[in-house]
């Protein structure tokens, strides 16, 4: 299974907190990290699930940047 590391700004605390909350509670995140101070977030997850999973944050707002990096495969 391919893993990827997406790499999530945000553009306030309030989004970087409500993201964390969501990505804490997804089953399909394997880890999640908070750069408090950058505003930012890291998680691991399978390709298909973080696909839907970065577009459902960005729906919410807050999100102004996002990348994806292949972790293995």
């Amino acid at each position: 299974m391919a893993l990827h590391v997406h790499v999530l700004d945000f553009e306030n605390d309030q989004a970087l907190q409500r993201a964390f909350a969501s990505l804490s509670e997804h089953s399909d995140v394997e880890s999640c990290l908070v750069e408090s101070g950058g505003l930012r977030i890291r998680f691991l997850a399978a390709a298909r699930a973080g696909k839907a999973i970065v577009e459902r944050l960005y729906d919410e707002g807050g999100l102004k940047w996002c990348s994806r990096h292949l972790l293995n495969e």
